[in-house]
């Protein structure tokens, strides 16, 4: 049974809990996230939104960048793909949403994605390996060949518009996106989510790019663990900012 939600004006066609759960809290989750797309994004800019699952932030910017701009929303999970076309057409946003179901990786070529968990608005599924973003490894609901492509192929190419900013969720295959995108990452805004393992090579790599590190924010749940629990910032996943 689909439930439609409408939050901050965008309608989301929902058909599980997860999804319900996600446009509810378009707002909230992630509030630096929000605040970085709506300060960076203008009319007629394009934008890669990596790990769309069932479009948020895709939604979110499509509305900034109006029907001369582009966002094109990487979501290679099956049910987030269809969810995001669900939100897509529900806002009549296919004149500026393009959705890219390849996974990305830093070369191209065939690889197994191996999915997490199979419903609708879901997270954690890996390109390549079963190892969950903190380490510990979890058992595929199910596997899929696919034929992982690279930022960097996808624009020099001329399949995609150069963007003007890109953010990257993949829960734990973020650098190897980073490294098969270096020429294109190296000449606009960025912002990525990091787990403290992967920290300093993400630093490091953005530094040699010639990327400043601008700032990074806390999700929601994140934000509470420090202000109620006194949770240590540098030990949680955090969106680190790049220009």
């Amino acid at each position: 049974m689909t439930r439609e939600i409408v939050e901050n004006g965008l309608t989301f066609s929902c058909i599980s809990d997860l999804e319900v759960s996600r446009a509810q809290t378009l707002l909230e989750k992630e509030p630096g996230t929000i605040a970085w797309l709506t300060e960076t994004l203008k009319e007629g800019d394009v934008f890669f939104d990596v790990g769309a699952n069932i479009g948020t932030f895709t939604l979110y910017a499509a509305r900034i960048v109006g029907p001369e701009g582009r966002v094109y929303a990487f979501e290679p999970h099956p049910a987030n793909a269809t969810a995001l076309a669900r939100n897509i057409i529900a806002n009549n946003f296919q004149d500026r949403v393009q959705i890219v179901t390849a996974p990305l990786h830093s070369n191209c070529g065939t690889r197994e994605f191996l999915w997490a968990d199979s419903r609708s608005g879901s997270t954690g599924s890996q390109l390549g390996h079963c190892n969950t973003e903190a380490g510990p490894v979890f058992n595929p609901e199910l596997t899929q060949i696919c034929e992982a492509v690279t930022l960097d192929y996808l624009v020099e190419s001329g399949l995609l518009r150069w963007p003007k900013a890109v953010k990257i969720d993949v829960d734990g295959n973020e650098l190897a996106i980073l490294h098969g995108g270096k020429r294109l990452l190296a000449t606009c805004a960025v912002s990525v989510e990091s787990h403290p393992k992967d920290r300093k090579r993400l630093l490091d790599f953005m530094k040699a790019l010639g990327q400043d590190h601008l700032s990074c924010n806390l999700t929601m749940s994140n934000t509470k663990r420090v202000q109620e629990q006194g949770a240590n910032a540098d030990y949680l996943i955090q969106n680190f900012i790049f220009g």
